[in-house]
């Protein structure tokens, strides 16, 4: 059995850089999270990203909480 909700990396907040990373999962590589309760995670580059086994970047799949 493959391990699930082994996400990569889960960043939130604004204007960040993710670059030249190597990620072996059975998950989401990079999933931007909201910040906080009504924030969305903005303003970010992802670039030059090498997965194995994963299932790529997932952008926008968590909203914030109500």
């Amino acid at each position: 059995m493959f391990p699930f909700n082994t996400d990569g990396i889960d960043p939130s907040g604004a204007r960040f850089h993710i670059y030249n990373i190597t990620c072996q999962n059975y998950d989401d590589v990079v999933v931007p999270k909201p910040e906080g309760i009504s924030d969305c995670t903005r303003d970010f580059l992802v670039e030059n990203c090498t997965v194995f086994l994963g299932v790529g970047m997932t952008v926008g799949s968590v909203p914030p909480e109500r």
